[in-house]
């Protein structure tokens, strides 16, 4: 048995350049892999490809996301309930990511054509004395 064995080609593919623990892929193992591509995506987001980020992935997957015949420990002191409220609240976090991932690129490039553009108003109106804030006016010297 090799070190990915068990681990779909999707998530071998993005963790290919990326230095990252042996125990990472036991926790991968314990996911279908489209619950472990999602996983390691989350991983690399947040820029944290560690091991207790893994486990706690594991334990917020939902029952059906993971691999049948694989244990896997709730925590200590965590409730179905509680564990349920973390798998909707994770889903929820997932969905909102994906959201801002897909426009971010927009949002950039509006805001460096609104910096590119900044200039410009402010030399169209420029006060040659002093401004006073308090009446918004420019004087004369």
């Amino acid at each position: 048995m090799t070190l990915l064995d068990g681990v779909c080609p999707e998530a071998v593919d993005l963790l290919k350049d990326r230095r990252f623990s042996p125990e990472i892929t036991a926790s991968l193992r314990k996911m279908k892999p489209t619950r472990q591509v999602e996983a390691v995506e989350l991983m690399i987001s947040a820029n944290s490809i560690t091991v207790a980020y893994a486990r706690a992935l594991v334990m917020a997957t939902a029952a059906e996301m993971l691999v049948k015949g694989k244990a896997v420990h709730k925590g200590r002191g965590v409730s179905q309930e509680q564990v349920d409220r973390m798998e909707r609240e994770m889903s929820g976090l997932q969905d909102h990511y994906r959201m801002i991932e897909q426009t971010f690129g927009e949002d950039m490039l509006n805001l460096v054509l609104a910096r590119g553009t900044s200039p410009s108003w402010s030399t169209t109106n420029r006060c040659s004395g002093t401004w006073s804030a308090t009446m918004g006016q420019c004087s004369s010297s």
